[in-house]
């Protein structure tokens, strides 16, 4: 089971998560089994609709629509997102941790 974390808006999935985020303003976290780790580089997932699991009270996917990406897509998507990690990383350093 992974988490999936989509913009309330569009619907569409921004990232998958391997434990539950927190959520941020915005966007939903909806619990599933379809999908692993990444697959949001390879496909274009949108969430259609979320319901109330029974047994924990957590929101899950109950329908959704996805798009296999373009290779080329998929590596841009990939790489756009660890140098969004990266640049938060240095911006935390020069912000707190910079050299004296």
């Amino acid at each position: 089971m992974v988490y999936l974390e989509y913009d309330l808006a569009t619907k569409q999935v921004v990232e998958i998560h391997e434990n539950k985020p927190q959520i941020k303003e915005g966007y939903g976290v909806a619990k599933s089994n379809n999908f692993q780790i990444g697959d949001e580089f390879k496909n274009t997932i949108w969430v259609n609709e979320v319901s109330i699991d029974k047994e924990d009270n957590e929101p899950f996917v109950s329908s959704y629509a996805a798009i296999k990406n373009n290779p080329i897509a998929s590596r841009l998507l990939r790489e756009n997102k660890e140098l969004k990690e990266l640049f938060a990383d240095l911006t935390e350093f020069v912000l707190f941790g910079g050299v004296e």
